[in-house]
């Protein structure tokens, strides 16, 4: 309920543009996005990218979409700025439509993931998707909106993915 009642106050605040929302539009911080596959028992992939704000130059927000060889269940994870009221957790949605909240899961000195578990459904909404929303309430409880362009995320995350070998010797990772 709580959730729920989080989500819908906080679209409308975005909808109507209330002075106390600040909206932060974010660049990508790399070319494209980055698919890397790992191969143990079984194949798992993620497709992730960096976003920030050409002020600061360091990620303000990264997104990692992971995939199971073989199933329709997807999981979303977010890197945000520590500072956030966790028990809200992020509201995220795809052009204005809603999706539904990520849930804080751990929080280091350089930032909070939250996970947010998505059907087919809704990976190909993100697939066809122009905009990356994500609503936080901070400790203050200022409201705060990241901005993310998800062009791209498509072609990325239906092409082939680096092998981890490769990855962690010709890719950078900043999270």
């Amino acid at each position: 309920m709580r959730r729920r009642l989080f989500l819908s106050l906080f679209f409308y605040i975005a909808a109507v543009g209330v002075a106390s929302a600040q909206d932060v539009t974010l660049t990508p911080m790399r070319l494209s996005w980055v698919k890397v596959c790992g191969h143990d028992s079984e194949v798992v992939c993620y497709t992730s990218r960096n976003f920030g704000t050409e002020m600061s130059g360091k990620p303000n927000l990264a997104l990692a979409v992971f995939e199971k060889e073989g199933e329709d269940k997807y999981l979303l994870r977010f890197l945000v700025p520590v500072g956030l009221r966790a028990d809200l957790g992020l509201a995220v949605s795809l052009d204005g439509e809603p999706i539904d909240n990520a849930t804080f899961k751990v929080c280091y000195p350089n930032g909070c993931f939250a996970e947010l578990r998505v059907d087919r459904s809704v990976l190909e909404r993100l697939k066809r998707a122009t905009w990356l929303r994500i609503g936080m309430t901070t400790g203050k409880n200022a409201n705060v909106v990241f901005t993310a362009p998800l062009a791209g995320f498509a072609a990325a995350f239906e092409g082939p993915g680096l092998q981890d070998r490769k990855a962690t010797r010709n890719f950078q990772f900043d999270l």
